[in-house]
């Protein structure tokens, strides 16, 4: 287990849950596991989800907040990320 730190919203739930329609609050010593979901947004297009966004560093974190209060995390494993060459024949950068 790696420790990682996630910025939560003033209210103390992540924009991850509220994503996945869970409004739970986190908690102080709390476990939780995220299970991935891929949501309509239509038009043929989806959203997916695979987990809780976490940092290496506060500052990295920082860049990524979605909210006031930084946690300092346990992460179990992460996830590989590849990103695509191209989106519908245009290139990235």
């Amino acid at each position: 287990m790696r420790i990682a730190f996630h910025f939560l919203m003033s209210d103390m739930r992540s924009d991850e849950d509220l994503i996945a329609g869970n409004d739970r609050p986190w908690a102080v010593g709390e476990t939780r596991v995220y299970t991935a979901i891929q949501l309509d947004a239509g038009g043929g297009e989806t959203i997916k989800s695979y987990g809780y966004h976490s940092s290496p560093t506060l500052w990295d974190a920082f860049l990524n907040a979605d909210g006031p209060i930084a946690a300092l995390v346990g992460v179990s494993e992460t996830l590989p990320w590849t990103y695509p060459d191209s989106v519908d024949g245009v290139g990235l950068q």
